[in-house]
């Protein structure tokens, strides 16, 4: 297992119990993988530099997480799927 972090950028739409919730399902899919959620820090909402779906803000999260290397593909298609994540970033840490 390695170790990567995943910013994720929210609908800016979505309430703190919606967030959470949004969380819990990415995590939800990471473990799916035999991976897991270390740690979970909640920037709160940001302007963007330039639009991004339409929308001049977003809700930025960043994940830690340990996964296997070869699950790395199907969780990003999982994310894609998901209608309320503009934007994310999965980055090797080792």
């Amino acid at each position: 297992m390695k170790n990567y972090e995943n910013l994720l950028i929210l609908d800016p739409g979505l309430g703190e119990e919606e967030v959470n919730k949004e969380i819990a399902g990415i995590a939800e899919t990471v473990s799916k993988y035999k991976g897991k959620v270390e740690t979970t820090n909640i920037w709160g909402k940001r302007v963007f530099a330039y639009p991004i779906k339409e929308k001049n803000e977003g809700f930025y999260v960043l994940l830690g997480m340990k996964l296997l290397p070869e699950s790395i593909g199907k969780i990003k298609k999982e994310l894609d799927l998901k209608s309320k994540i503009l934007r994310y970033s999965i980055l090797n840490k080792d």
